[in-house]
């Protein structure tokens, strides 16, 4: 058993749950099997642009300076576009998603990759492990990217998303729901229900994310279950889910390993960032 729920019986009671929240979830419930039309229009990243990096400090609400990277497309280096925050895994650092920021920015993103307190460049902490469970650590890194962001002429402040693997799904979570005027789309790759909802309740109000496309490996412990039970239970439509089934690949790891994740990410952020 773990938490309560057999793991032997994982993939029998994600069945289950799919059939049963199908058709809730509409065109934005993904199965298997079928791929939605609004992600066949994703067939790659063709467009040349001259996507240019440059290397960012941001500081916190809390004083911590954050290294991050900033991906732009040279040719429309000061037109207001969208933005991407990228947030990454626990012990991993912005340098872990390879080329996908200058695929982002070859469709028509400006995109922030930012490493977490204690990670890559950025300052340290006492107790890295913290960070996964305290909601005044972690989260305020995200608080200083998007007021960053929000103060610059070449972003175009009303369509920000984010998409965050592991430690990175539960803050792109917190933001969906603390940010809801700010940050108009998040995708959750490999998210769990306990982080997520560690990072939440202890914020003054009630809190309900929107606008999240979960995804999650049917075999990576609980995390399909939990992306299912956050996509039920805890978001508001609009809102998606996307089992992959047969493997257990965690966060970065899913998505390097199945192009389709970008190219949901992508389909997802175009939708929600109009």
């Amino acid at each position: 058993m773990n938490n309560g729920f057999c793991i032997a019986d994982t993939r029998e009671k994600i069945r289950a749950h799919i059939s049963s929240v199908a058709s809730l979830r509409g065109r934005h419930h993904i199965r298997q099997s079928a791929t939605p039309s609004w992600a066949n229009k994703v067939a790659g990243w063709t467009r040349n642009v001259s996507a240019k990096k440059e290397a960012v400090r941001i500081v916190t609400p809390d004083h911590f300076s954050i290294a991050g990277n900033f991906f732009y497309d040279d040719s429309n280096r000061n037109v207001p576009q969208p933005c991407v925050v990228l947030v990454h895994h626990f012990r991993r650092d912005k340098e872990q998603w390879g080329q996908f920021p200058e695929d982002l920015v070859a469709d028509g993103f400006k995109v922030l990759a930012y490493d977490i307190r204690g990670h890559g460049k950025s300052d340290n902490v006492r107790d890295v492990t913290s960070l996964l469970s305290d909601p005044q650590q972690a989260p305020f890194d995200f608080d200083g990217a998007l007021e960053w962001l929000e103060k610059r002429n070449d972003v175009n402040a009303d369509r920000i998303g984010v998409i965050g693997t592991s430690i990175g799904a539960h803050i792109a979570c917190e933001a969906s729901a603390i940010y809801g005027d700010r940050v108009k789309a998040a995708v959750a790759v490999s998210p769990s229900l306990r982080g997520t909802l560690d990072f939440l309740e202890h914020k003054p109000g009630v809190h309900v994310m929107r606008s999240v496309l979960y995804v999650a490996a049917e075999g990576d412990g609980t995390h399909a279950r939990d992306a299912l039970d956050l996509s039920a239970k805890h978001t508001e439509e609009p809102k998606g889910v996307r089992i992959f089934n047969g493997l257990s690949d965690h966060g970065i790891d899913l998505i390097n390993k199945m192009p389709e994740v970008k190219r949901f990410a992508v389909m997802w952020l175009k939708e929600h960032l109009k």
